[in-house]
């Protein structure tokens, strides 16, 4: 199994596990993406390349305060991205590639930042 497709996995089994989401698949320009969603509003956008992710996120107000609070924690790349990206009347929006387990292990804490799970964990 390659590292990408460990990712992969990975991702699905957190987002299945965590969260009960709608799973809007689409197209960003002429990429094909996923889309998680809960009503209207998306949670995390998911652009599908052949050996990386593009994962969007939204940060609102209340989430970038909770990420001020703990950027020390994530790695040096999230943080500069992250101040980078100029905040917008909905928030920051940041797109971050992911082709290896520790951008996935950050994306998926500002993943739990961005919304508490939804989905009971199942005792095995």
């Amino acid at each position: 199994m390659t590292a990408f497709e460990k990712v992969s996995l990975e991702f699905v089994k957190f987002m299945r596990g965590k969260y009960k989401l709608d799973e809007v698949a689409g197209m960003y320009y002429d990429i094909p993406c996923l889309r998680f969603r809960q009503g209207k509003k998306t949670i995390v956008s998911v652009n599908l390349h052949k050996d990386y992710y593009d994962i969007q996120i939204v940060l609102g107000k209340t989430e970038r305060e909770k990420f001020d609070a703990i950027r020390q924690e994530f790695p040096k790349e999230i943080q500069e991205l992250y101040d980078r990206q100029q905040t917008l009347h909905d928030g920051k929006w940041l797109l971050i590639r992911v082709d290896n387990l520790e951008t996935l292990e950050a994306v998926k804490r500002l993943i739990l930042i961005k919304k508490k799970p939804n989905r009971k964990e199942t005792s095995k």
